[in-house]
């Protein structure tokens, strides 16, 4: 069994002019305004049979999923694979191409396989995770060990850092293009660098603390998701 170690890394910060694009956001719109942006969102999706009734948006499925993550007896987090398919859904459902992709690689005679491959890596997860980048940094790198369908390769940081949300809500942010556009990082690639996650992982946490105090009085989502969905929204600004 694999058990995930966490190494020292050394990595070279290449991006040093993140800005904070909230300091005006209009909070008490966040729902409204990320609910319309998204459109591709198709309940009927194949992906999401699992789920009864299935959801009806982005954020249904989003609460849906976070419920569906429970801790054993021993302090893991558990996940179906019929919920993890839902998972890349719900991270993928707004590229054509992905969403196409997803019937292949979860196709029933691969699932046993993937399953497998899900339950190893669950088993070997941490009880645990500080918001340390040097930890998540590490333990973002060594889920490639598991070869688990969308996570496999290198430069799969985006679906990565999605499933390890969902297992550590409170701690990994979302890290996808759209957000590094929203704080000014426009370079091409920049989502599939280790480099780049490193350095935002601390940025996102201050972002996360600093406007706590504004966020709705009521909402499901952890500080750290609702800096992603507010990201999500501003990027085109």
């Amino acid at each position: 069994m694999h058990r995930l170690r966490r190494p020292v890394l050394r990595v070279m910060l290449e991006i040093s002019d993140m800005k904070d694009p909230l300091d005006a956001f209009d909070w008490p719109r966040l729902y409204e305004r990320y609910d319309a942006l998204c459109t591709k969102f198709d309940p009927s999706a194949t992906q999401l049979k699992a789920l009864t009734p299935r959801p009806h948006s982005d954020r249904d499925l989003y609460y849906r999923l976070i419920d569906s993550v429970r801790t054993s007896p021993t302090g893991k987090p558990t996940l179906s694979i019929h919920l993890y398919g839902a998972l890349l859904y719900w991270k993928l459902y707004s590229q054509h191409t992905a969403v196409g992709n997803l019937r292949r690689w979860l196709a029933p005679e691969a699932l046993s396989t993937e399953a497998d491959n899900l339950a190893r890596l669950l088993q070997d997860l941490p009880g645990d995770l500080r918001r340390d980048e040097m930890e998540v940094v590490s333990l973002v790198r060594q889920l490639g060990i598991y070869k688990l369908v969308g996570t496999k390769t290198e430069t799969a940081l985006p679906v990565r850092t999605t499933l390890l949300h969902f297992l550590f809500p409170d701690v990994i942010p979302i890290f996808d293009k759209m957000v590094l556009q929203a704080v000014g990082v426009r370079q091409s690639g920049a989502n599939q660098r280790i480099s780049v996650l490193q350095q935002y992982l601390p940025f996102a946490w201050k972002l996360a603390d600093l406007h706590c105090a504004a966020y709705p009085h009521e909402h499901r989502e952890t500080p750290i998701r609702l800096i992603d969905m507010a990201l999500w929204v501003v990027r085109d600004s």
